[in-house]
């Protein structure tokens, strides 16, 4: 029954695509646009909604770095003291 399910899906995600296309038949759409798919269960009747959704932008959480590293450039009033290059690293807390 799993593989019935999985072959629905895949049948309604060809439509959905399809249909997508027929209005957005581009190079970008080609390269840049993407299509996931949706679940949402009733909590009172237990339904199951499925939807497919194309989509250009896919937000990514990216790891938060605990540190801070940055090059500072420090510059004598002496004229004759040439300019010294540091890196520095910080903690964000």
């Amino acid at each position: 029954e799993e593989k019935t399910c999985h072959t629905k899906d895949d049948e309604i995600a060809a439509e959905a695509w399809r249909r997508h296309l027929q209005r957005n038949q581009s190079i970008i759409t080609d390269h840049f646009q993407g299509q996931y798919r949706s679940e949402l269960t009733c909590p009172n009747c237990g339904k199951i909604s499925v939807i497919f959704d194309p989509y250009m932008y896919l937000t990514l959480q990216l790891p938060e770095e605990k540190t801070c590293h940055r090059k500072m450039t420090f510059h004598s009033v002496d004229p004759t003291v040439l300019p010294i290059e540091i890196g520095v690293t910080v903690g964000r807390d």
